[in-house]
């Protein structure tokens, strides 16, 4: 979240995922990060990952998530603007999905300091099913 009050829309999205995705397992301490991917045109977003035990499938559980965003005030859907919320399937059990609506894992969830630092925080030794590398070793990567 990066827009309006980013603390109150993290905890309304983690309640309402705890409502309707399953049980709530864990969450990570809140970071404050600049914006990825664009420099000085946004304010700072405050990022947290929720680790979830779900019977959703993983297609259902992104339409969930998309209905959390879109009653959270998410009016865009571009890649890089300010928003009240973002929802993103980071990983699903080891599952590797590539559709045109969904891709898990995360592209990009290797590559940013931000989603690799909260991940060494509740999940340091999940591996990444394509990188088969563990959390921890992926963040040492990235500092090199």
């Amino acid at each position: 979240s990066n827009i309006g009050n980013r603390a109150q829309y993290l905890t309304e999205a983690i309640l309402k995922l705890e409502e309707r995705v399953g049980k709530l397992i864990e969450t990570s301490p809140t970071l404050e990060t600049e914006p990825w991917g664009v420099q000085n045109t946004q304010p700072n977003y405050l990022n947290q990952i929720v680790l979830l035990e779900t019977n959703l499938s993983p297609l259902d559980l992104l339409i969930c998530t998309q209905a959390i965003e879109n009653e959270l005030g998410r009016t865009a859907k571009g890649t890089y603007e300010s928003r009240t919320i973002d929802l993103d399937i980071l990983y699903y059990d080891e599952l590797i999905i590539n559709l045109p609506a969904l891709t898990i894992p995360h592209a990009s969830a290797h590559l940013r300091s931000f989603i690799l630092d909260n991940m060494l925080q509740i999940a340091p030794d999940l591996v990444h099913p394509k990188e088969k590398k563990t959390q921890t070793e992926l963040a040492k990567l990235m500092k090199q």
